[in-house]
């Protein structure tokens, strides 16, 4: 799950705050670690240029998670299929000399 300012998504430093469904368990209110979701919603609020010192604002943002960590869970896997190739990459290191060949496909 990634969460950022609406105003900020064509800027070149956009940081969005992310939850990975590793840490998703952790937002749970019935399992979860209450403690580090307080940190980690603060350090969200900072990120997104909201009122940390607030206590509400923080609590707002751990309850909007907590509402959507259940979509997060329960998405299937990304499959990727059949894509066409679009690009090759071909990237040289120029200290050692070493090349190393990627393929762009469509769906990336």
């Amino acid at each position: 799950m990634a969460i950022w300012r609406t105003a900020d998504e064509g800027y070149d430093r956009l940081w969005p705050c992310v939850v990975t469904l590793e840490d998703a368990w952790k937002w749970s209110e019935e399992v979860g670690d209450p403690a580090h979701c307080a940190r980690t919603s603060v350090m969200f609020c900072e990120m997104l240029r909201l009122n940390a010192v607030d206590p509400r604002v923080p609590i707002k943002l751990t309850m909007l998670i907590q509402d959507f960590i259940g979509d997060l869970v329960s998405m299937r896997p990304y499959q990727a299929t059949d894509s066409e190739i679009v690009a090759d990459i071909v990237m040289r290191d120029r200290n050692s000399g070493s090349v190393t060949e990627v393929e762009v496909r469509e769906d990336v």
